[in-house]
């Protein structure tokens, strides 16, 4: 399309190729400032990238991490407040279209004196990111080869040591995001999402959780997101109710139902489809939501980005899962179940498959 064609034609103008640096050429003695670039793709996609960061610290203990991340979706919220990213820089694209303001950037990354840029993702090439990473300065450059996405000039011109991509293995996401490291002989320690939220975030939450009725030590805590932008991707809202339904059974158990933003319809569906009392969390923002994952007992929900959210912060999840591979994207680990049948519809999943998941892990 047009908008690749003027990348492309300004990438041979104005940059040369980069000095290819093989993975046993770089020298990890001398990196202590590291640069993640993780500004594109939806929120799930960025979360699943996470799984590089605490391998990334574990490698180099004394080195100073830097994340780039942008601001919609909260994404960069995703970052903050972890004990192990020095700072979140967070990047508006349309700034690029402002001199004065690119430059500044440009300035500011520039300065920091980066010795190694890691561009993170798995399913795109992103030419911003990839630019972003060059522009840094940073000596040793990292990231997928454009190859496969179409866009092997962006490589070439933006990437030191591009990451070759294999399409023909089927292979989880957050595997293919830690491929990127072990190419230049990081070892991986974990393959967890990763995202840190405070103590004093978590308290917060748990009063909350209490002028509701409900208590992390005494209760059961099961959260229901009942959304997923795709619309393909969501049970029907009367399945979650037939299941809170059952699992409101138990006396101990106390059930949070999540929605999102504009799916306040699927909210007053379920109060007025369900037999039982619940609390319904109106939409928040995306720390708090996450602090209140974190002291759910299990969480169950569609494939979409909060099942990403509830892994990130260590709680058990069953995922339901339509068209999408959950081999691919579901969140690695034996407390992270999934439902999905031979048709690869949700609207075929029932009630009793998802809530086997659930007992399996309470």
């Amino acid at each position: 399309n047009l908008e690749n064609t003027l990348k492309a034609f300004l990438i041979k103008i104005l940059f040369k190729e980069s000095l290819l640096v093989p993975p046993d050429k770089i020298d990890f003695t001398k990196i202590k400032r590291i640069l993640v670039v993780r500004q594109h793709d939806p929120m799930g996609d960025v979360l699943i990238s996470t799984v590089i960061i605490p391998n990334l610290k574990k490698a180099f203990p004394d080195s100073e991490l830097d994340v780039i991340a942008r601001p919609q979706l909260s994404e960069k919220d995703i970052f903050i407040k972890s004990p192990v990213i020095k700072e979140v820089i967070v990047f508006i694209k349309k700034e690029f279209f402002s001199p004065f303001r690119i430059f500044s950037f440009i300035k500011m990354i520039k300065a920091k004196k980066y010795d190694l840029a890691i561009v993170a993702g798995s399913t795109s090439v992103s030419f911003t990111s990839l630019l972003i990473s060059y522009l840094s300065g940073a000596p040793v450059r990292v990231g997928y080869d454009g190859e496969f996405f179409g866009k092997k000039l962006y490589t070439k011109a933006f990437l030191t040591t591009p990451v070759p991509y294999d399409a023909t293995v089927i292979k989880h996401q957050a595997l293919r995001n830690l491929d990127i490291l072990t190419y230049i002989n990081i070892p991986v320690v974990n393959k967890e999402h990763y995202m840190h939220i405070t103590e004093a975030e978590k308290e917060a939450e748990s009063e909350k959780m209490k002028q509701n009725g409900i208590s992390k030590s005494a209760d059961i805590i099961i959260g229901m997101h009942l959304g997923a932008n795709v619309l393909s991707n969501r049970w029907p809202v009367e399945r979650f109710a037939e299941l809170s339904d059952v699992l409101a059974g138990n006396s101990r158990n106390k059930i949070i139902v999540f929605y999102g933003k504009k799916e306040s319809g699927l909210a007053e569906e379920f109060k007025r489809i369900s037999n039982n009392k619940v609390f319904i969390q109106e939409p928040i923002p995306l720390r708090r939501f996450a602090a209140m994952l974190s002291l759910l007992d299990v969480f169950i929900c569609n494939d979409t980005g909060v099942l990403h959210v509830a892994a990130a912060v260590g709680t058990s999840t069953v995922a339901i899962f339509g068209p999408t591979d959950p081999e691919q994207w579901n969140p690695l680990g034996e407390k992270h179940l999934w439902v999905r049948n031979e048709e690869k519809k949700v609207l075929s999943i029932r009630m009793e498959e998802v809530l086997q998941k659930v007992k399996e892990l309470l």
